[in-house]
């Protein structure tokens, strides 16, 4: 959920701010979008690489499933994990495209184009394994 939401606000603000005329205004928007996506990523980076591997620790130290479901459950994580990269280097895009300060990103509009439509699909479908992988995981415990 929160690589969606940095998704979202990657997305906002291309809507909202690629065909603006004004530098100026691009740029203060951009630092607003800054101002967003740092917390949101920092949140992410708190819990999204973390949650899996506290659950399989604890399945781990209270037993609460067998040996062979705790190596799936293992295996599983790795699969998340390799997914989750994967997610977030795709926001590396638009993270490039919509947040560096250096002089050769920073277009003006008539030169801007949209970064989002690419990354779209593929964040969709990683998405969708996350949460079939997660689903196989919890079914490890019933």
């Amino acid at each position: 959920m929160m690589l969606n939401k940095l998704k979202t606000e990657f997305e906002s603000f291309e809507k909202d701010s690629l065909s603006t005329a004004s530098p100026e205004d691009y740029r203060k928007r951009r630092d607003e979008l800054r101002q967003r996506i740092y917390p949101l990523y920092a949140e992410f980076n708190s819990v999204g690489w973390w949650w899996t591997w506290n659950a399989y620790n604890q399945a781990r130290i209270l037993r609460l499933i067998g040996p062979k479901a705790l190596e799936q459950l293992k295996a599983d994580i790795m699969k998340y994990d390799s997914n989750l990269q994967q997610a977030v280097h795709l926001l590396d895009e638009p993270w490039h495209a919509y947040l560096s300060d250096d002089p050769q990103v920073l277009l003006g509009a008539a030169e801007r184009k949209p970064v989002m439509q690419v990354v779209d699909k593929p964040f969709g479908a990683l998405r969708q394994q996350r949460d079939t992988i997660v689903q196989d995981m919890a079914s490890l415990f019933q």
